[in-house]
This record gives C-alpha cells, sequence and structure tokens, in this order.
C-alpha cells in the first residue's frame, strides 16, 4: 500500500519481506491491498430494515435491558464504614427536581433507583432534600455538587451535566459501598464538549428504526452515566431522502422516518444525550433512473458489486441535493461526522485503485478539493438551521493520496480534523514489527501522525477529535472489553494529552454495555486530577469488595501485560479464524475436509461491498469463520530469515501464559468478596478473564497445528503427525473448559451479536470436539 513513510510489509510464512523481493512486491501490495478493503471497517449493518425483527426482539430482552442497567452492581455493604468528612444519607430523603418536566421524572427514577439500592428511604414529601437544578453560569457539561447532612444540591450547566453530577454521586457513594458522600462543595469541567459512542449492546443504532421498539430510553440513561453525551447512528442516507431536486432517490417513508429520528432525539435529550450521524452514501446501479434522468450527477463507476455508481462529488445539482437533506436532518443531529477515505461517505475519488469508468469532472480535480467540497456541503446543509452543528472529516484510509495534513488542510476551518490514535502505525515489538492498520488494543501511545494531526489543528485553529477505543481492539472485538484496566486507562491518558474537542470512544464492535473500561471514559473527561492508580483501586474496592482489591489490580495488570503480546490486528481476517472465534474455533486436520456448516456465518459488514439496501450479505452470503491453511502473516521480524509464525506463536503463548495469571489472581481474589453483588462481579470477570485465556491458548495451537499439518501432508513426517495428535488433544481439553463458561456468562455468546449471524458457541463447541474425536479416534483407532 501506498502510505507515506508507513508502508504496510507482508512477510512469507519464514518472516522474509515479500514486498522486498524482485516482481513481487507490486502483486503482494495488491493482494493486502484487497484484503484490507474486503475486511473493511463498515462494522454492521447500513441499515436496520431487514433485520428488524431480530433487532425488536433484542432491545426488548430482559437480559440485554439487565446488562444495560447502570445500576446493575449496586448493593450496600453492611460492614461499609463512615469516613471521616463524609455524610451519611440516613433516615428519609426526598428529591426535589427543579428542571424542566421532560428532564425531571428520569432524574426522580434514577436517583430514587440507586437510594433504595442502597437502603435509603425516599420520600415524595418528607425528608430532607436532594436537589436537582439547572445552572445556567456553569459550562455545558460541567456540574456542581454541594453536600453537607441537611442537604444535597447538584447543579448542571446543561442536562449532560446535570446527569454527569448525579452520575459522580452515585459513582462517590459506590466506591465508598454505603450512602456516603464527601461533605462540601465540588465542580467539574468537561475536558472536552462531546464523547461520543457506540450504540447500545442489543438496541439499534443503524437507521432508521429509531423508536422505543429498537431503542429505548434505558439505552439513554447508560450514556449519562458514563459520562456519554451524544449516540453515534450510522447508516444509509437514502432512508431519509425526499426531495424535488433527485425524486428518483426518494424514500416512501421519508417522512415516518424523518419523524421517528425526531421522537428519539426529543427522548434522548432528557438524559443529555444527542446523536451524532456518521451516514453511508448512495451505491447504485448505473442503469438507475436518477443517472437517466440526471445525467449530470452521475459519477464514478466502480468494480465493486460488479459496478457500482457513486453521485458525482463536483455536481451542483448534487450538492443541492445533499445540502436540502442535511438542512432538514439536523435539528436532530449534534452534528456529523464524514468518513472520506475508504468507506461511507462515497465520493469519486474514495476508490480511485478500483476504477471501472472515471467521473469525467472529478477525476481532473485534486482529491483535497473534491472531499473538501464534499464535506462543506453538508456542512452548509447541517448550519441552516442549526449553527452549533459540527462537521468533522474522518480520512480513514488514505492510500494513493497525498498525505492527510494536506486534505484537511483544503477544507474550510471550521471541519472538524478526525483520526484514530492508532491508525496506520508500525509498531516495533521484541523481534519485530506489528502493523497497525486498524483499532488495536495494543497501541497505547498517540502515534506520530495523530499527534501531527493534532499539531496542525491546534496551530491553525481548527477542531481536532480523536478516535479511539475503551476496552476493545480489532485483536479482541468479540469481547464487551478486556480488563487490561491500567492499560486502558493509560490510553485515555493519551487521547487527554492530545486535548481534542471531541473523542469518539468506540466503533460498532460490541454495542456499549456499561463496563468498567467505559467507565475510564468518565475518568479521563471529569476526574482528571485523579491518578489512575487511584482511580482504579477505588472500582476494584466497589465492584470486588476491599479486601479483593489489591488482588484484582493485580490480575488487571497481568491482562494489561498481555494485550501488548498480540502480532496481529486480525489473522485470517475480520470474524474469521481463532482470533475472533477463540476456543470454538476448530482445527482443520486435512486441508480436504468439508468445514462443519455451523463454522459458517452471515456477516453483515460486507455489506459495504454491496449495492445501496442490498440483503445478499444478510440472507443470501454466508462467510466461512474458518482457515484452512495458514494466512500470510503481516508480522515483519527484525531478522529475516527468522520464521515469523514462531513469533507469532511465542506471543500468543506469552499472551495467553499472562491471561492464564490474571485468571489465578482473580480466583484467588474471590474468596474476599463479601456481598451478592461482588459475587456476581468476580463471576463475571473471572469468566471473560478465562475466556482471554482460552482466546489466546487457542491462538496458538491452531498455528502450530496447523504447520504440523503442513509438515504431515508434505512428506508424511511422523513428527508432524504427532504434533497434530499432542495439540488436538489440548484443544480438546480447551474446548471442553470453555463449555461451562458460555453457560454462565450467556452475554459473551457469540449468537447474541447483532452485526452477523452466528451459531451458538455451545453447538460449535460440541462440534469442534466431536471433529477432533474423529480425527484422533482414526489416527489411534481409540477414543480420546
Amino acid at each position: 500500500m501506498n502510505r507515506p513513510k508507513k508502508q504496510l510489509l507482508i512477510t512469507s510464512g519464514k518472516g522474509e519481506c515479500l514486498m522486498r523481493k524482485p516482481g513481487a512486491r507490486y502483486c503482494f501490495a495488491g493482494w493486502m491491498f484487497m484484503w484490507l478493503f474486503f475486511t473493511g471497517d463498515a462494522f454492521g449493518i447500513h441499515n436496520s430494515l431487514f433485520i428488524r425483527e431480530r433487532l425488536r426482539a433484542a432491545n426488548s430482552d430482559p437480559f440485554y435491558l439487565e446488562r444495560r442497567d447502570p445500576h446493575r452492581g449496586v448493593q450496600r455493604d453492611p460492614k461499609a464504614m463512615l469516613r471521616p468528612n463524609d455524610l451519611e444519607l440516613k433516615d428519609h430523603w426526598r428529591i426535589e427536581a427543579n428542571v424542566p418536566p421532560d428532564l425531571a421524572g428520569p432524574l426522580r427514577e434514577d436517583v430514587s433507583d440507586f437510594l433504595r439500592r442502597m437502603n435509603v428511604k425516599v420520600s415524595q414529601s418528607t425528608g430532607r432534600p436532594i436537589r436537582l437544578r439547572l445552572n445556567k453560569d456553569l459550562a455545558p457539561r460541567a456540574f456542581h455538587v454541594d453536600a453537607d447532612p441537611n442537604h444535597v444540591e447538584i447543579q448542571g450547566g446543561d442536562a449532560a451535566g446535570l446527569w454527569a453530577g448525579v452520575a459522580w454521586c452515585e459513582r462517590e457513594m459506590g466506591v465508598r459501598r454505603g450512602p456516603f458522600l464527601p461533605q462540601g462543595k465540588v465542580e467539574r469541567q468537561a475536558a472536552w464538549r462531546t464523547q461520543v459512542s457506540q450504540g447500545p449492546w442489543g438496541g439499534n443504532y443503524s437507521v432508521p428504526d429509531f423508536s422505543p421498539e429498537y431503542l429505548s430510553d434505558d439505552a439513554f440513561r447508560l450514556y449519562a452515566h458514563y459520562g456519554v453525551n451524544s449516540m453515534m447512528i450510522y447508516g444509509d442516507v437514502l432512508c431519509y431522502a425526499k426531495s424535488n431536486i433527485l425524486p428518483e432517490l426518494n424514500c416512501p417513508d421519508a417522512d415516518k422516518n424523518l419523524a421517528m429520528l425526531k421522537d428519539a432525539a426529543q427522548r434522548a435529550a432528557r438524559y443529555g444525550v444527542r446523536f451524532t450521524y456518521v451516514p453511508v452514501g448512495a451505491k447504485l446501479r448505473p442503469e438507475h433512473q436518477v443517472f437517466r434522468n440526471h445525467p449530470e450527477v452521475g459519477g464514478v463507476i466502480v468494480k465493486h458489486g460488479g459496478g457500482l455508481q457513486f453521485l458525482c462529488s463536483c455536481s451542483k445539482t448534487v450538492h443541492k441535493y445533499y445540502e436540502e437533506m442535511f438542512s432538514r436532518l439536523s435539528e436532530n443531529l449534534a452534528g456529523v461526522i464524514l468518513i472520506t477515505g475508504g468507506e461511507s461517505w462515497y465520493h469519486c475519488r474514495m476508490w480511485d485503485w478500483n476504477i471501472k469508468t472515471p467521473c469525467p469532472q472529478c477525476s481532473k480535480i485534486p482529491v483535497p478539493e473534491v472531499t473538501a467540497s464534499w464535506v462543506e456541503m453538508v456542512d452548509r446543509g447541517l448550519k441552516r438551521d442549526n449553527p452549533e452543528a459540527f462537521t468533522a472529516q474522518w480520512i480513514y484510509n488514505n492510500t494513493g493520496y497525498t498525505n492527510r495534513v494536506e486534505r484537511f488542510k483544503a477544507a474550510a476551518r471550521q471541519i472538524g480534523v478526525f483520526h484514530a490514535v492508532d491508525k496506520d502505525y508500525r509498531c516495533h515489538k521484541e523481534g519485530y514489527t506489528k502493523n497497525m492498520w486498524d483499532y488495536s488494543i495494543d497501541c497505547a501511545e498517540p502515534t506520530p501522525e495523530i499527534k501531527k494531526l493534532a499539531a496542525f489543528s491546534h496551530e491553525t485553529g481548527r477542531p481536532f477529535w480523536v478516535k479511539t477505543e475503551t476496552g476493545s481492539g480489532l485483536e479482541v472485538f468479540q469481547f464487551p472489553y478486556v480488563p487490561a484496566m491500567q492499560h486502558l486507562a493509560h490510553k485515555w491518558e493519551g487521547v487527554r494529552s492530545l486535548r481534542p474537542v471531541g473523542v469518539h470512544q468506540s466503533w460498532l464492535f460490541f454495542g456499549m454495555a456499561g463496563t468498567r473500561a467505559e467507565e475510564l471514559g468518565f475518568w479521563a473527561t471529569y476526574e482528571p486530577e485523579k491518578s489512575a492508580e487511584q482511580f482504579l483501586h477505588e472500582m476494584a474496592v466497589r465492584d470486588f469488595g476491599p479486601e479483593a482489591a489489591d488482588q484484582v489490580l493485580q490480575s488487571w495488570a497481568a491482562m494489561s501485560r498481555a494485550v501488548t503480546h498480540l502480532p496481529e490486528i486480525q489473522m485470517g481476517g475480520y470474524y474469521i479464524g481463532p482470533m475472533f472465534l477463540g476456543p470454538c474455533y476448530p482445527m482443520v486436520p486435512s486441508s480436504q475436509d468439508k468445514v462443519p456448516e455451523v463454522f459458517y456465518a452471515y456477516l453483515h459488514y460486507l455489506q459495504e461491498n454491496e449495492e445501496t439496501f442490498s440483503v445478499k450479505q444478510i440472507q443470501d452470503a454466508r462467510t466461512c469463520l474458518v482457515m484452512r491453511d495458514l494466512p500470510r502473516t503481516t508480522v515483519v521480524p527484525d531478522d529475516p530469515r527468522s520464521n515469523a509464525w514462531d513469533l507469532v506463536t511465542r506471543e500468543f503463548t506469552v499472551a495467553a501464559k499472562e491471561a492464564e495469571e490474571a485468571l489465578h489472581r482473580m480466583q484467588a481474589a474471590a474468596k474476599h468478596a463479601r456481598t451478592e453483588a461482588d459475587h456476581r462481579q468476580f463471576q463475571e470477570e473471572t469468566d471473560l478473564t478465562e475466556l482471554l485465556y482460552r482466546t489466546w491458548l487457542t491462538c496458538a495451537n491452531t498455528v502450530e497445528f496447523l504447520r504440523a499439518r503442513h509438515d504431515w501432508e508434505k512428506d508424511k513426517n511422523p513428527i508432524g503427525l504427532s504434533r497434530m495428535q499432542a495439540l488436538a488433544r489440548q484443544e480438546r481439553e480447551n474446548a471442553v473448559a470453555a463449555l461451562p463458561i458460555f453457560a454462565r456468562s450467556r452475554w459473551l455468546d457469540p449468537a447474541l451479536r447483532l452485526d452477523g449471524g452466528y451459531r451458538p458457541a455451545a453447538e460449535m463447541l460440541r462440534e469442534k470436539i466431536a471433529w477432533l474425536d474423529r480425527f484422533l479416534s482414526a489416527v489411534t483407532g481409540a477414543k480420546p
């Protein structure tokens, strides 16, 4: 790939750099480019229209709802003691919400629910007051708390600030494990204006279905407790198409969809939450009526999907059309983030490398100018009726173009500069280089690229946005989070050092579920004076008990070490291979074996390569999640004579060993649990930690098994077969041990994911065990 100063290198199984071999450079560069494109970043579905029943069922499922409850772990510890200079909320308290009625109801319900779980009596008319009110003298998102034995007052600069103040008070009581608050006055300012998170776990984020059936108010309440004041919505902009400019693109349900968005925006506002839209532009067939009736709007034709055509990025007609559309949307949005590099907000120069027919107009114009006018037209539409709305440009992939600074420089200064903390970075590890072409849990420090963009933004007065991940990364995106808490806190310190105006804290990987990792976002936003060590210790005490805290912290430290030993972003492709399926992933004893149906899935993100509103990747195209052979690795050894797969095995083995240490620490700490809530937290965190351990064990075993199988099939060396047998027995044991994890912790089952269609973990594990049994029986003639 042609990236300035950061070329992605491809290695053979022996670790030699194939990009440097004569005659091979362009072949393998093209191969990697295609691989990266077809495993692009558009995780999730571009609209909700074709999985409505599934989304409706998930959003109302008590299992999803219970895990989205921010108070699910709240319980008073009978042994908790009042600290010096604290006050106790005892006897009766009443809640006075001196705010607009639509805000008052949710606030009263939330505070009342928390206090009751802390065994505090709440009255409607008697008792000392907890006053909730707005204060225009405070900045947006800021809050002020004044507490003494006779009253508690929480003020917010806006609804988001008031909710943050409530969340801060509840957290302070949580870490004290009782209804105890520090006396005195506290005021907090938000470190950035906008904090965006992914859609809720089990709830819908994709246009247009945002009615309470698909996106209920409990999701907004969850955001409010974690310092998040904007939810990312995503998908096909044509769901809102209604215009006389290009009537051929009109959506029959546009009015209904817009009304649904407006209602959802009003419901979200009660919790201080607004929507940030990441729109997906039109991908049409060249024979579409819009191109016949309006030839001037016909843009580039690309080879994807058998030949798809975009609307012309320079057409004045198209500009007027989109300005009008975003003007209608603007009152319901905080702003938009436009991905102009690689996907989503398609323009005629986005896929230059795969053009079938160039755009007559845009092909003659430099890329920075094309994208600048393309984002500015949206900004004009947004600001027509909503001057406070923001527009940010995200140059996700920058392949084949000039550097990102030049592209951002071409846009108007009010357009936000948006970039991920670890995108397109080559990180040197012990003995090799890891190519981080996408979000990685590994990379904790801001890269030189994002530092450069931050400096450019601050010097030129442009809004600067940071994209990060709260608790995951593409190495581990099947998990709700990885309890590598010290490591994740360090990542947030890096984000804070960049001084952004906005943070997009997670893409559409798992869904926001109120995890401890997500709570770090609240710390980064509102508690910069509190060290990571102090914050994590408080969290450990709150969730696991005072006597358990030190060992829990040691468990998190071991997991923090583990995530720095994941050698590749992906091995086999997104969703494919042992990095995704973990202990559910089967060994393939022969390259001729047929993979059982249970290991196939519908992968919705592949809709990126299809026509707008295509259902192929949802209903027709199923993808095998199993690698028959080892793929090419992106690991680049320092020593070109070494074998890259040796390094991959070594690193996964180290990661598994550190995760096993984390597991043992968590298991040892569990004996110190005091309350029922402590025991439940321990069970969940232990299951998550064990599944991570078993996932990385599977990764190491899979690599070695496929290498041994290669040797066996090549020359029938009995050493290779013996090695296959030993690894098969290890993986059978690993799979058997994983079965009760998924039985206890159903939330970890891939079948509950909404970004594709997957079979339950238990089915995959049983099929894997049976497959291994057949292999071992055939080789040894006896049952394993």
